[in-house]
């Protein structure tokens, strides 16, 4: 009980990770190729030759790789799109591929969609073949919607909905 207290009820996980973190990145950056377009590769030709040359370890800074739990039965998959941000006046360029228990994001010059991702882009920076024990503190997002980024709660997106008709119903009425 001292624990749901202390963390105000959302509690997280943490467990050791025996893993090989260039190997999982570059797997990861593989599956972005197959939720995107045959002409990726010719827009990023250097991800190509990250992927293929298994020494490779210099992954340029414009891409940024995240992922997160999903525990929802929900699965998307993105290729890469932009989505904006009005009221902070942010464009976001990323692609994203959700099958549980994971999601992986990736951001081509840009922000993630949501802070609370996780970034795991310094797995490049490993050796091949090097075996590590990592803690990662790995977000549990939402899935509850067809739309890429969007991580909100059943109860966060009824609420929207709710604004959303009681602000149509008041300029309806002011007309």
């Amino acid at each position: 009980m001292d624990i749901l207290q202390a963390t105000g009820g959302n509690p997280s996980l943490i467990y050791m990770n025996y893993l090989f973190p260039l190997s999982i990145v570059k797997h990861i950056i593989t599956m972005f190729f197959s939720v995107n377009s045959n002409t990726f590769r010719k827009f990023h030709p250097e991800l190509v030759s990250f992927i293929l040359n298994k020494q490779e370890r210099n992954l340029s800074p414009k891409y940024r790789i995240y992922v997160y739990y999903n525990l929802s039965s929900l699965m998307r998959f993105h290729g890469a799109h932009v989505s904006g941000d009005i009221f902070k006046g942010k464009l976001r360029t990323f692609s994203e591929i959700t099958y549980p228990p994971f999601g992986y994001v990736m951001t081509f010059n840009s922000e993630p969609p949501d802070e609370r991702l996780f970034d795991i882009t310094h797995f490049a920076k490993y050796e091949y073949g090097k075996f590590v024990v990592l803690n990662l503190r790995l977000p549990v997002m939402e899935i509850n919607t067809p739309y890429p980024g969007d991580y909100r709660s059943k109860k966060e997106i009824k609420a929207q909905i709710l604004k959303d008709t009681i602000s149509r119903k008041t300029k309806k009425n002011k007309k």
